[in-house]
Parts: structure tokens; C-alpha cells; sequence
């Protein structure tokens, strides 16, 4: 299944809309199926960074939707995303698997088949963003951090 996104990231800053689209477009000359499957990104940046998937989008503030979609040969269809915490007080960053499903095979012969998928990064910036720039220094690593927030 060959798949295309148009947009590798998405920004919700205030000012714009709180909701993006991606098209997705399939390439290929058979059907693709594809699967969509948002994550919320817990400690973005940090050693301690894990993803959690988005079970109850209001309390993560993103949807993201259509969880599946089919494209025809040649196909398109945008992917809905929604920023349900427009007056945020933290920034919110998400990745958003969008990938292709093996369908139905029709084969007499052992085959192999090579699914590439994409990744969206979501950034929804606070109503009221603020930094404490602190630079840490330990041999030759320097490492930067905002000093508030989680």
C-alpha cells in the first residue's frame, strides 16, 4: 500500500483555526486500507518521554478523525484534526500514526509486502506561553530546559 500525507506537522498557536486537515492520498494501484491512532506525548524532550494513546479525546484535547479509512487507487480523503483545548494553559504535543493495514491477499505464492506509514506532529501552543531558559552544563553536553511547566 503506497500512502502520502500532505503535512508533516500541525500547529494550533491561537490565532489560527482549531481545526487542520491532512490529505491523505493513496499512490498506489490497489486499495489501501489505513489506519489512524492519535498519541499524546507526555515529558516531550526529556529522557522520561513516553506516548500515550488517545482513548478519550476530550481529556487529551485532540480528535483526530477518521480512525480508518479505505482509498481507491489513485484516492484522496483528509484526515480531521481538532484542538479541543483551544485556551490551554500548557503546550499539548501529540503524534499521530497514520498507516497503511495489509487487506485481502490474493496469492498462490509466498510473498512479502512492505507497508510505510507517517507520523504527524501535533503542537498546540498555551493561550500564554511562557520561559525560564535554564542551560545546564556536564562535561561536553549542554542541555537547555524551560524551567516552567511540567
Amino acid at each position: 500500500a503506497d500512502i502520502a500525507v500532505d503535512k508533516s506537522i500541525l500547529r494550533f498557536d491561537g490565532q489560527s483555526a482549531n481545526r487542520q486537515d491532512v490529505v491523505v492520498t493513496n499512490v498506489g494501484d490497489t486499495t489501501a486500507y489505513v489506519q489512524v491512532t492519535p498519541y499524546l506525548v507526555k515529558n516531550p524532550g526529556t529522557p522520561e518521554e513516553r506516548r500515550e494513546k488517545v482513548k478519550n479525546p476530550k481529556k487529551a484535547g485532540l480528535l483526530v478523525s477518521p480512525s480508518k479509512l479505505a482509498l481507491a487507487a489513485g484516492g484522496r480523503k483528509l484526515v480531521r484534526f481538532v484542538n479541543l483545548k483551544p485556551a490551554r494553559a500548557d503546550e499539548g504535543v501529540y503524534r499521530v500514526a497514520i498507516e497503511p493495514v495489509a487487506g485481502p491477499v490474493d496469492a498462490t505464492q509466498t510473498g512479502l509486502m512492505v507497508l510505510v506509514g507517517y507520523e504527524v506532529l501535533v503542537l498546540a501552543s498555551p493561550v500564554d506561553p511562557k520561559a525560564e531558559l535554564v542551560a545546564e552544563r556536564q562535561g561536553r553536553t549542554l542541555t537547555l530546559r524551560n524551567a516552567i511547566g511540567p
